[in-house]
C-alpha cells in the first residue's frame, strides 16, 4: 500500500502538551501549552486556544504523542488577531528523543511564512517539537500583552511503528528530584557510629537499607528529630518514597508516626509546611510510597518524628508531579478516553484548591444531551467530588455555570463511573463541573452521551 493510500488522522489530540516556559501574569490561563492540541482552530488568542511562552530565548512548545508515529505532515494555524509574523523562522523536530527539549531531533522545516508542504516527508517519532532557531534571540509572545503565535499544532500520522503503553510513558514521567537536592537533620548521631549517619545519606540514590554500609542518615536522641531536603527550586510533589533501616530489626519501628510535609517555609524547620502524608507503617528495610492526599508544592521535603527519639532514614525519595506545566493535572486529561483512575497515571485533571473550581468541556458544536458520565479518582479522595454541579449550554458567562443545570454529583466512592441523566435533554455545546465551595476538582474521565447534533 503506498503512502498516499493510507488513512492519516491528527494524532496530537491524545497527546500531551508543554512548553518552555508558560506566560506569567492575568493571561497565564490563557496561554497553556495543552491549547495548541485542544481541536480548536480558533485563533483568536483571548478566546482562550492558544499557547503562548514567555519572552525567553528559544522558546520551544512539544507534545508527546505516547506513542511513535511515522509523520506526513505538520499543521499549524497562526494566530491572527496579532502579530502574525512572529512565527518565522521556528523549527520543527521529530524524534524520540528529550535531550535539549527536543530540539536536537531530525530537523523538519523552517516555518518561512505559514504555508508548509512536507507531504512527501516521512519522519518518524512521538516527541514532536517546534522552537526557534538558536542564533535567534526571540519569543512566542508579545513583550507588552499577551500574544501567542501558535494556535493549532495539528499532526497529521499514518502507520503505528511502536507501541509503548500508557502505564509505561507515565512512569517514565515520575522523577525523583530529592537525588540532586540538599539535606541536613536536626542533629548528627553522637557516638562512634556518627561517621555513617549523614543527612545526605538518606539522598544519595541508594536504598541500601544496611545503616553501616554509610547509605542511611541518623540523628541523635532528640526531641522531635526531623531530616530535610532542599529541592533548590520549588516543585509539585505527588508523593515521597521513604526506605526504612533493615540491619536493626529492634528500630524498624522507630520511624513509625513520622510525619511528611512539603512547602515553600523553613519556619520551624519545614515542619509547619502542609502535610503530605503520615508513616502508619514500614518494616525494616522495606521501601514504602507515601501518597500525599493533594499535590503539594514546595521547595523544601521534611520527615519529621513529633516525640523523642532517634530518626533514621536510608532513603528519600521525592516524586515531582510536575514543575510548571501541570502535566499531570491538565484539564484535557479528563476527556482523553481513559477511565484509569490513578492520578498518578497522568489521565486525571485536577485544579488548585479554588473558591468555586469548575472544569470544563467545549464540544464545538451544538448537542443534545441526556447524560453525563463521571469517573471519580480512584487512589485518593473520592468525597471531594461531592456536591459538584454538572451545567450545560451555550453560555460561556459566569465560566459557563450560569448555564441549565443537568444533575447534581451526589456521591462516589473511589475509582466508580457512574453516569448523571439529566431532568431533561439538554442542549448546548459547552459542558461544565463545577463544585460550589472551596476545594480541589479532580476528575479522572467526562464523558457526555449525546444523541444528535443539535438543530441549527
Amino acid at each position: 500500500m503506498s503512502q498516499s493510500d493510507q488513512k492519516t488522522k491528527n494524532v496530537a489530540l491524545r497527546g500531551k502538551a508543554t512548553q518552555s516556559v508558560t506566560l506569567r501574569g492575568e493571561h497565564a490561563a490563557l496561554s497553556q501549552a495543552d491549547h495548541g492540541i485542544d481541536g480548536n482552530r480558533d485563533s483568536n488568542f483571548y478566546h482562550g486556544s492558544c499557547f503562548h511562552t514567555s519572552n525567553i530565548p528559544n522558546p520551544w512548545w512539544r507534545v508527546d504523542l505516547l506513542e511513535t508515529y511515522a509523520i506526513t505532515s505538520v499543521t499549524i494555524t497562526n494566530r491572527e488577531d496579532c502579530c502574525a509574523e512572529r512565527i518565522n523562522g521556528a523549527q520543527i523536530h521529530i524524534g524520540n528523543s528529550l535531550e535539549n527539549n527536543g530540539i536536537d531531533n531530525p530537523h523538519l522545516e523552517y516555518l518561512r511564512g505559514i504555508i508548509l508542504d512536507t507531504s512527501a516527508l516521512q519522519l518518524t517519532g512521538e516527541q514532536i517539537t517546534t522552537n526557534y532557531p538558536p542564533v535567534r534571540t526571540c519569543c512566542l509572545t508579545d513583550r507588552m500583552k499577551v500574544k501567542m503565535m501558535i494556535l493549532l499544532f495539528q499532526i497529521l500520522a499514518i502507520s503505528t511503528l511502536k507501541l509503548v503503553s500508557a502505564l509505561d510513558i507515565s512512569d517514565k514521567r515520575l522523577e525523583n528530584v530529592a537525588v540532586r537536592g540538599k539535606a541536613s537533620q536536626s542533629t548528627l548521631l553522637r557516638n562512634g557510629d556518627r561517621a555513617y549517619g549523614h543527612a545526605g545519606n538518606a539522598n544519595d540514590g541508594n536504598r541500601d537499607s544496611d545503616f553501616f554500609h554509610a547509605s542511611c542518615s541518623h540523628t541523635h536522641n532528640d526531641a522531635n528529630p526531623w531530616w530535610r531536603v532542599d529541592l533548590l527550586e520549588e516543585y509539585v510533589i505527588a508523593s515521597v518514597t521513604i526506605t526504612n533501616r533493615g540491619d536493626c530489626v529492634n528500630c524498624a519501628a522507630i520511624i513509625i508516626g513520622a510525619e511528611i510535609t512539603i512547602g515553600d517555609s523553613l519556619e520551624n524547620n519545614g515542619i509547619d509546611n502542609p502535610q503530605c502524608s503520615v508513616v502508619s507503617s514500614l518494616a525494616a528495610g522495606e521501601t514504602k510510597t507515601f501518597q500525599c492526599d493533594v499535590p503539594l508544592s514546595g521547595r523544601y521535603v521534611t520527615v519529621y518524628l513529633p516525640r523523642r527519639d532517634y530518626l533514621e532514614i536510608c532513603e528519600v525519595e521525592s516524586t515531582l508531579l510536575r514543575n510548571g506545566n501541570g502535566l499531570y493535572c491538565h484539564a484535557d486529561n479528563a476527556i482523553d478516553g481513559n477511565r484509569d483512575s490513578t492520578f498518578l497515571h497522568a489521565s486525571c485533571s485536577h485544579t488548585n484548591d479554588d473558591a468555586n473550581p469548575w472544569w470544563r468541556v467545549d464540544l464545538l458544536e451544538e448537542y443534545v444531551i441526556a447524560s453525563v458520565t463521571i469517573t471519580n479518582r480512584g487512589d485518593c479522595c473520592p468525597e471531594k467530588i461531592n456536591g459538584a454541579e454538572i451545567h450545560i449550554g451555550n453560555s460561556l458567562e459566569n465560566n459557563g455555570i450560569d448555564n441549565p443545570q443537568c444533575s447534581d454529583v451526589d456521591s462516589m466512592a473511589l475509582g466508580e463511573t457512574k453516569t448523571f441523566q439529566c431532568e431533561h435533554p439538554l442542549s448546548g455545546r459547552y459542558v461544565t463541573v463545577y463544585l460550589p465551595r472551596t476545594g480541589y476538582l479532580h476528575l479522572c474521565e467526562v464523558e457526555v452521551n449525546a444523541w444528535v447534533p443539535a438543530p441549527k
